[in-house]
């Protein structure tokens, strides 16, 4: 009965949500198609869940759209309850799939409303950040609706407090006075454009190419700032489909150079915590179970994805626990089946174990069948 009744429930709330859809494309690499419909999975529950969002709220505001970059969609599967795919189909070595959705619309709403744990108690800097788009040489720019709450988001992971002006200055000398009013310490800002690009041959696909620049601004130093640049090309069956994947994905080869350059500025163990790299990375719930043991361990404040790619994740981990006392705890949990290894006082290598070899017992040899036995002659 109270199976039925759960079930019950779970169909009623659906029936007062109506499904979302949403769609996503991933290029396969080397042949590997599970991997490809994995990553275009991922990117169209995210495109449903940001439907599901806009459907319940009617807009979503600049906060909101951040909550949902650095809080839904890194564990976007947690705010689907029930999804199918409702096409599927592979283009010029490009996997496409669309999903029909429901979403748990009040554990979303609660997640873009509300901070997702622990406040932060460590000192955040502020940064300026600031991001402009177009999509045609002939459009104006505009401020990026998807690529500024993306940016913002890569610096809340960083333990920085991002600060957006109404006005986007762009001119490097405009930057110091600005900051000083806002009581910045550093800023990011910049630009993503899309231009088109000769259509696939063959395929006759609108191919666009994505450019972005952002100016990184040390308020310790003088200077104009570091360039940081990020490209990237993309063909779909629309050219708004093309423009819209090569923006993203421009903008996350951007955030990858970036990276490094933020590390060297702000290090993390100035500001009390570990780095967590995992490396090779299959599948999102290995990283989801890592992230969730990792904030099951006493003295951690906050766990946050800084990157997920095919090439492997990190983590911040907001601890005064030192890395090889974590490095410890995740050697302990043996069902985890990793080994961690601190490399520095504030970093920590991961390493998927493989498998356990299960003894497979030994064939039984069969019998040979009894010699057939002649007939007597009879005479």
């Amino acid at each position: 009965m109270v199976v039925l009744g759960i079930l019950a429930a779970a169909v009623s709330a659906r029936a007062e949500e109506p499904p979302v859809e949403g769609s996503g494309q991933a290029t396969i690499v080397n042949g590997d198609q599970q991997k490809a419909h994995e990553r275009a999975l991922d990117e169209a529950l995210r495109h449903a869940v940001e439907a599901a969002a806009t459907q319940r709220a009617g807009t979503i505001t600049a906060e909101a759209n951040q909550r949902l970059a650095s809080v839904v969609y890194p564990h976007v599967h947690e705010y689907v309850t029930v999804y199918r795919v409702v096409e599927e189909k592979v283009v010029a070595n490009v996997l496409r799939l669309r999903v029909s959705a429901f979403v748990d619309a009040a554990t979303l709403a609660q997640a873009i409303a509300t901070p997702a744990g622990p406040k932060k108690a460590l000192p955040r800097t502020r940064v300026i950040l600031c991001l402009m788009e177009r999509q045609t040489a002939a459009a104006p720019f505009a401020r990026s609706k998807t690529g500024e709450p993306r940016l913002a988001a890569f610096a809340a992971a960083h333990g920085l407090d991002p600060v957006a002006p109404m006005d986007c200055p762009l001119d490097a000398a405009l930057l110091p006075p600005l900051m000083k009013d806002l009581g910045a310490s550093a800023a990011l800002v910049g630009s993503i454009e899309a231009s088109p690009r000769p259509a696939l041959r063959g395929a006759y696909l609108p191919v666009v190419h994505a450019a972005a620049h952002v100016n990184f601004v040390d308020g310790a130093k003088t200077g104009g700032g570091e360039p940081i640049e990020g490209a990237a090309d993309a063909f779909a069956d629309d050219a708004h489909a093309a423009t819209t994947t090569a923006l993203s994905e421009a903008l996350a080869d951007l955030l990858l150079r970036l990276a490094p350059v933020m590390d060297a500025r702000f290090p993390i163990g100035t500001s009390g915590g570990v780095r967590v790299r995992l490396a090779h990375v299959e599948r999102w719930a290995e990283v989801r179970s890592l992230q969730k043991s990792l904030a099951a361990i006493p003295g951690v404040a906050q766990v946050t994805l800084r990157r997920f790619t095919s090439d492997g994740a990190a983590l911040l981990v907001e601890t005064a626990a030192p890395a090889s006392e974590l490095a410890g705890m995740l050697n302990s949990a043996r069902e985890l089946g990793i080994e961690a290894k601190a490399v520095t006082e504030h970093d920590i290598d991961v390493r998927m174990l493989p498998p356990p070899v299960s003894a497979t017992p030994a064939p039984a040899v069969p019998e040979p069948p009894p010699s057939a036995t002649l007939p007597a002659n009879i005479e």
